[in-house]
């Protein structure tokens, strides 16, 4: 497609080790991701000053005025760089730590400057002949080490990739149609650009090997003062080449492709979620009304997803759900107003990211949105614990059932997972103390949440056992067991919907025969149900006559009733305790 011939106004960026700044004449945006994948993007507009002559707008004054006003107003982009590098390092630190005072920084990188390029190369070249040439030598070994380790650090990995996302956006920016900047196209464009930073620093060095060489001065030390004294000056003349650099046709700008290739040492290859990152940067730099109504958003991501979204059973409410989640605001509402309610463009942003988690990678609704609805609560699930089912209510409802008629008043939820059986259970009937069980820790933390959540506190308590064993040692009895252990065939999790693999194998993996769980909760229920107590588990659908005769075969039990789902199938086994 032939590009509109559109004059553009420049931009420029900066990479951050978490995101990209992106600055034009009328906003400045910084798009940050956080370490759960959450992309955030700040949008600064500001007005510009008329156009009166100012000092600082003159050659060589303006590049010192700008690389300073650039580092004030980054100080939380460095602040959040040095935490990561940190990290990455582990080095131990305080937030006061991260404190930056810029003009002792700029101070500071003077006085390193001074050492790298001019004090070093200067003494080391002492014992010998040819000491021009020795020192020019030495400062290209220098600053070579330098972006060689730059390049191999893996602090610096992300942020060398962020650059070269910036570069490849501002390249896709100035050279393709707005409506054509994709990822699949910004891949396209060069990690090269004619007004990075990287060739500020190359001009630099070119500029301060070339005075090293051509100062006629034979003095060490004169010619040490006299070079650290041009680096404020080396700094001013580097800015403006690259300005003239950035203005000249590209034809012949490339000219000095062999300087900017250095960009291949300080850039490296972004992945997809880095330059989805920078599209998004870019489209708040070219729009300034960003806000669209649920219903407009909704039909641009079915439209932009027409393959994926075919083969997904999901319904509108679905989508809803998420819009709901990351809004903060109740599904229904949402859906009534679907058509007034304006989402921003952050939120857009996060309900793109989730439902492409949905669409693209097949993580369950429920853990997206951090929540499931199981008989009359809400829950909260995460990949520590499965998923809610409605069969599972089949369950519930028995337990209530049964706790009702016989007057039993403790019970144990053994395998609780999220505790959503537990739960549901004392909150729906007249049980006086029900116990949520599970070797899990993770999942224990999870339930409890639950607990508070549904206002079970005076009902519900939580204790980690292997199955029964606790219990069996502190010697405790209770009326009612109820249990959805495991029971899925260890060679059969790996066949399963890709979203069920998603869930815990601890809560899937029934053992070879699918029935290992069964087998030990009944070798030990018995020591801990009192007479005439009940055992209730959940089953797989075609399991139930080889748990009648496990049951058999315990004198201890008896088989009291098997109960089908709502598809048809046996799902709920109960058993009494007997009383020999």
């Amino acid at each position: 497609m032939k590009r509109k011939k559109i004059k553009r106004e420049n931009i420029g960026g900066i990479a951050l080790n978490n995101g990209i700044a992106i600055k034009s004449e009328k906003k400045d945006v910084t798009t940050k991701i956080s370490d759960d994948g959450k992309i955030t993007v700040n949008i600064e507009r500001y007005i510009n000053s008329e156009n009166k002559f100012s000092i600082l707008e003159l050659p060589f004054i303006r590049g010192i005025y700008n690389i300073s006003s650039q580092l004030l107003s980054s100080k939380d982009e460095l602040k959040d760089s040095m935490r990561s590098i940190c990290n990455a390092l582990n080095i131990k630190y305080s937030d006061k730590d991260l404190n930056i005072n810029i003009p002792f920084l700029i101070f500071v990188i003077l006085i390193i400057l001074s050492l790298l390029i001019v004090v070093i190369p200067l003494l080391i070249s002492i014992p010998f002949k040819c000491s021009v040439i020795i020192q020019a030598l030495i400062q290209i070994v220098i600053f070579s080490v330098l972006f060689i380790v730059i390049r191999s650090s893996k602090a610096l990995f992300s942020l060398l990739e962020y650059h070269g996302a910036e570069h490849k956006i501002i390249n896709a920016y100035e050279t393709l149609d707005i409506e054509d900047i994709t990822i699949e196209n910004v891949k396209k464009s060069s990690r090269i650009h004619r007004r990075c930073g990287t060739n500020f620093i190359s001009f630099f060095i070119l500029i301060t090997i070339l005075e090293t060489l051509f100062l006629p001065i034979n003095s060490i030390v004169i010619k040490m003062i006299v070079l650290a004294s041009l680096i404020i000056f080396n700094i001013s003349l580097a800015y403006e080449l690259v300005a003239v650099l950035g203005i000249l046709p590209r034809s012949i700008s490339y000219i000095f492709y062999p300087l900017m290739a250095v960009q291949y040492i300080t850039t490296k290859k972004p992945s997809d979620d880095k330059l989805k990152l920078a599209i998004y940067g870019i489209k708040a730099i070219l729009n300034d009304d960003l806000d669209m109504s649920v219903r407009e958003y909704i039909k641009q991501y079915k439209d932009d997803n027409k393959d994926i979204i075919s083969k997904h059973d999901y319904t509108l409410q679905d989508m809803l759900k998420i819009v709901a989640y990351v809004t903060g605001k109740n599904t229904n509402s949402i859906y009534i107003a679907i058509n007034e309610y304006m989402l921003n463009y952050n939120e857009q942003i996060e309900i793109t990211r989730l439902l492409d988690m949905l669409f693209k990678q097949d993580i369950p609704l429920q853990y997206i949105t951090k929540r499931a609805y199981f008989y009359n609560e809400e829950y909260i699930v995460n990949e520590n614990v499965l998923i809610p089912r409605e069969d599972t209510e089949i369950l519930v409802q028995k337990a209530i059932e049964y706790i009702n008629r016989y007057d039993m008043r403790d019970m144990i939820d053994l395998c609780t997972g999220s505790g959503c059986i537990g739960i549901s259970v004392a909150n729906n009937s007249d049980i006086e103390s029900v116990i949520l069980s599970d070797i899990s820790k993770e999942a224990l933390q999870v339930a409890r949440k639950n607990i508070y959540l549904n206002s079970s506190e005076n009902k519900v308590l939580i204790r980690q056992s292997d199955l029964l064993e606790e219990y069996i040692n502190n010697n405790t009895l209770v009326d009612i067991i109820v249990s959805n252990p495991p029971y899925i065939k260890s060679d059969v999790i790996n066949t399963l919907d890709k979203k069920v693999q998603m869930e815990p194998h601890l809560a899937l993996d029934g053992g070879i025969t699918g029935l290992d769980i069964y087998i030990k909760i009944l070798d030990q229920a018995k020591y801990v149900l009192k007479d005439n107590g009940y055992l209730m588990f959940e089953i797989g659908y075609d399991q139930l006559e080889e748990l009648k005769e496990l049951i058999n075969s315990h004198k201890e039990y008896e088989f009291v009733e098997a109960i089908k789902d709502f598809g048809g199938n046996d799902r709920v086994v109960i058993c009494k305790m007997l009383k020999l």
